[in-house]
């Protein structure tokens, strides 16, 4: 997450880019926990991050990368008010069956609620869809090996995936192609 996904993230631009797009824009959580979504406490015991702490660290980076861009537009007050809401960068979450990744419902709707307050005063908070998709062992694929995947880890079942990624993309083009008929 930190050395692979964010970094790209951060990048002057990409915040808005993704933002002001209208496409799904989809975070596939990973099956398993690594070195950088784990950590050891002093006491011992290991903590992990889940969904929500994810989707945080996504809206953080592209949050970073959003002012960049608008520091450099002549309509930036520097108000961080004026970033996007969470749905504009994350509109679904897509994780496989079984895997490690903890999923909490309640955490995940107040950081989009907390935020849809803070940003836009919305009567109507945003959220993001998350959809369960069925997974496969992930010693059963190749690559699983360099990622270091074992048996009891988890990855998304490639056919499944496909199917429910050409769902979410239908179902856009639906919603967009009754909005464009709306238009005219």
């Amino acid at each position: 997450l930190y050395t692979s996904i964010l970094p790209t993230l951060i990048l002057e631009g990409v915040g808005s880019h993704i933002s002001h797009n209208s496409c799904p824009k989809i975070l596939l959580l990973n099956g398993w926990h690594d070195r950088e979504t784990t950590w050891k406490l002093s006491d011992g015991t290991i903590e992990a991050m889940d969904a929500t702490q994810y989707v945080e660290a996504v809206v953080n980076a592209l949050d970073s990368s959003f002012l960049l861009c608008e520091e450099g537009s002549k309509h930036s007050n520097g108000d961080k008010s004026t970033l996007p809401l969470v749905t504009d960068y994350i509109t679904h979450i897509l994780y496989p069956q079984g895997g490690e990744v903890e999923i909490n419902l309640t955490s995940l709707t107040e950081f989009c609620e907390k935020r849809s307050m803070c940003i836009d005063d919305s009567e109507e908070p945003s959220s993001i869809q998350v959809e369960e998709v069925e997974s496969v062992a992930a010693d059963t694929h190749a690559d699983s090996s360099k990622s270091g995947g074992t048996s009891q880890h988890k990855a998304f079942d490639p056919e499944a995936l496909v199917f429910v990624l050409r769902s979410i993309t239908r179902e856009s083009m639906g919603s967009f192609k009754r909005s464009q008929s709306a238009t005219f």
